[in-house]
């Protein structure tokens, strides 16, 4: 009864999760944009580059957490 009342999801894992999203995917995604925005402006460029690697870093921070969900519920299933 005790391994079925364990929780999934713990705050640890969501920091880990989204300290992850942001330092590193949001940084990769910021660095890899830009150039293919269709904008001269420089405000512009970075404008659309920051709100498309908000967009894509949230994605990511839920693939993250459906992974990390699924990863240990496999983990108990097999201690069972």
């Amino acid at each position: 009864m005790e391994s079925e009342n364990q929780k999934l999801v713990t705050p640890k894992g969501l920091a880990f999760d989204l300290a992850l999203s942001v330092i590193f995917f949001f940084a990769f995604t910021f660095k890899v944009i830009p150039p293919h925005v269709p904008a001269y402006d420089p405000f512009w460029n970075f404008f659309f580059s920051a709100f498309t690697s908000i967009v894509l870093t949230g994605v990511f921070f839920f693939a993250l957490c459906y992974l990390r969900v699924t990863w240990v519920d496999q983990i108990k299933r097999s201690k069972k």
